[in-house]
């Protein structure tokens, strides 16, 4: 028989997520668990709405419960693409190899370069052969912008072509500067989010642990869905994103389990 064991928890624990159906209503073929890493916080709340029945007195005569919620949120440190997928995006593509990338100089946004100091004044980017897009060029020395044209006829002017190829006045000849544009590249990856139709959702199972001097506290919700994923950064600190979710009750009437230490 289960004793009453005071129980406490210190630190954030530990999360996993396991998806059981893509965004799309198909089923994986081996339904994959993920690990949530450098978890930051977690929080579960679980929200009950009470309906109250008044008379003539100040105060109810009847209470009764009408529905409820299961909040959840988990804050972490560490993002993987396939973490990302199942715990919000729940596409059945899943992530595809290679990502976009911008140019960067060692640590500096940018490709650094000068200038041409002759005719046609042209510079031919270094990622060229898997260029995508240009995304502004800007004075080394100054900071301030170049205007993007189709066709170049003043100083602080630039145009350029699908192939990356940057052409800039004669005025600006041997002026440092700074080239932003987007490139290809066939490590990381890139998950695709598509406009799907309203009503369709990923399903996943979510699983919390904690422990303190040796004792474990533990939560389950087997059918959880992502309405969240806040992303954002700050000066001087690390990125803490959030997945927010909602459990709900499955085909068995299940909401979650709760474990606690005897």
């Amino acid at each position: 028989m289960a004793s009453d064991l005071r129980q406490f928890i210190f630190g954030p624990g530990s999360g996993w997520t396991r998806l059981i159906q893509y965004v799309d209503g198909t089923l994986p073929t081996i339904s994959q668990p993920r690990r949530f890493d450098v978890v930051q916080e977690v929080s579960l709340e679980f929200d009950l709405t009470l309906e109250e029945l008044y008379g003539e007195q100040i105060y109810p005569v009847a209470v009764g419960l009408s529905k409820g919620r299961v909040n959840g949120r988990i804050k972490l440190a560490a993002l993987g693409a396939n973490l990302i997928n199942q715990a919000f995006v729940g596409s059945s593509a899943g992530p595809q190899s290679g990502q976009r990338v911008m140019a960067m100089t060692g640590a500096q946004i940018g490709e650094f370069t000068t200038v041409p100091t002759a005719s046609p004044y042209q510079y031919t980017v270094a990622n060229a052969a898997t260029f995508v897009a240009d995304w502004g060029v800007r004075y080394g020395d100054t900071g301030l912008p170049l205007l993007a044209v189709s066709s170049v006829s003043a100083a602080g002017q630039y145009s350029v072509s699908s192939g990356g190829v940057y052409t800039f006045d004669a005025a600006d000849a041997g002026r440092p500067v700074y080239i932003d544009y987007e490139y290809t590249q066939p490590t990381g990856a890139t998950l695709e989010m598509t406009n799907v139709l309203q009503g369709d959702v990923a399903i996943f199972s979510f699983r919390y642990q904690g422990i303190f001097s040796g004792r474990k506290i533990g939560i389950y919700l087997p059918n959880a869905v992502s309405d969240k994923f806040n992303f954002q950064t700050k000066l001087q600190g690390f990125s803490e994103p959030e997945i927010m979710f909602n459990a709900f009750a499955g085909p068995d009437g299940v909401v979650g389990y709760i474990y606690l230490a005897s």
